[in-house]
């Protein structure tokens, strides 16, 4: 019922509702409404954008060595592997 309603993902009604993974995914791929907007990817697969610009990773670090500086932000572009530090 909570999902037919909040269509949560599979991660979230495992905390929510304490679920076994395998049963989490059966319910949100039984979902028609779901997979017509975002359909499960295997365990393990990192997303890519389509296109450029779509879809970014990013991270920050701390590295004392730097002085003042102490964190570096790097962003990347999933599809063209575009790399952008701070």
């Amino acid at each position: 019922l909570s999902h037919s309603f909040f269509h949560q993902s599979a991660r979230a009604l495992c905390k929510q509702f304490q679920l076994s993974w395998s049963l989490a995914r059966e319910i949100v791929q039984t979902c028609s409404e779901c997979q017509q907007f975002a359909p499960l990817q295997p365990v393990g697969v990192n997303p890519r954008g389509l296109q450029a610009l779509q879809i970014w990773q990013t991270d920050v670090t701390h590295v004392p060595e730097f002085g003042r500086q102490k964190y570096i932000h790097v962003s990347i572009d999933t599809y063209s592997g575009a790399l952008w530090a701070t």
